[in-house]
């Protein structure tokens, strides 16, 4: 096999691990919240796996004209990458939407907690102990 048919392998390896890589890193950024970092990362995985397909339509070209691209282990593991870097591009960019929606729940339910914890302590401070129950249960009913 030529330099330039080993280059062209070594890129779909490449390319496909770094897109791979960074779809890892959106998950995690996403994990914890930072959506900013996870959609960065979601672009450089797309922008790398962009890469790696141009590579591979460049081989394909090749071989419509052709000039035939030999199947070795090098070339099947090569296009494993780019192919296993797709999916978990796709699997990433929905995890972390799922995240995202979390995150968007958790904050509306922390607000919600914050407002009864305020009309408790309203109520305690404006009125009697024995009817505090009542009151915090019909508030809490529009708070939800």
């Amino acid at each position: 096999m030529d330099e330039k048919k080993v280059q062209a392998i070594m890129n779909l390896i490449i390319y496909g691990g770094d897109g791979k890589s960074s779809s890892v890193e959106a998950i995690q950024a996403a994990k914890e919240g930072n959506f900013e970092l996870a959609d960065e990362k979601i672009k450089a995985a797309e922008e790398s796996l962009l890469q790696a397909h141009h590579t591979q339509t460049e081989m394909l070209t090749q071989e419509a004209n052709g000039d035939s691209v030999e199947v070795s282990l090098l070339m099947v593991h090569g296009q494993d990458h780019l192919m296993t870097g797709m999916m978990f591009k796709d699997l990433a960019k929905e995890i972390v939407d799922v995240y995202r929606t979390i995150g968007g729940f958790q904050k509306q339910l922390e607000l919600k907690k914050f407002k009864l914890f305020f009309l408790c302590i309203m109520h305690k401070e404006e009125g009697e102990e024995n009817d505090k129950p009542r009151v915090v249960q019909s508030k809490q009913k529009e708070i939800m």
